[in-house]
């Protein structure tokens, strides 16, 4: 029996149109009556586990498309502007009283080490 080509390729990401299943092709498999079947891989995450379960599922080869993935954007990073940060700093400084944390963390400090004494 003579085998056909598939136009699979192997590692890129494919869609089955009918089902909206999305994985990668893993494997080609050619069948005693010429039916062309790719297996298309995806993975995900136990919730209870926490384990990664593969799922792979066979489709007929004609049947899957190529999936694009798109990537992200390239992120152009800039420096932060000194004005903005020490804005973020204030604001945080506002937020606490750092005198009266240096003081009760002392106080803390020196009760424990006459505990100890």
């Amino acid at each position: 029996m003579r085998m056909k080509g598939t136009g699979i390729t192997l590692g890129k990401t494919y869609r089955d149109p009918v089902s909206g299943f999305i994985g990668i092709a893993t494997s080609v498999t050619y069948w005693l009556h010429g039916c062309a079947r790719v297996e298309l891989e995806t993975g995900g995450i136990d919730k209870d586990t926490g384990a990664i379960k593969p799922v792979s599922v066979y489709f007929d080869s004609d049947r899957v498309k190529n999936h694009e993935v798109k990537g992200a954007p390239d992120l152009n990073p800039e420096p932060l502007d000194r004005v903005f940060l020490a804005a973020i700093l204030r604001r945080a400084a506002e937020r606490y009283d750092v005198d009266k944390l240096r003081k009760e963390t002392r106080y803390e400090v020196t009760d424990q080490i006459r505990r100890e004494m």
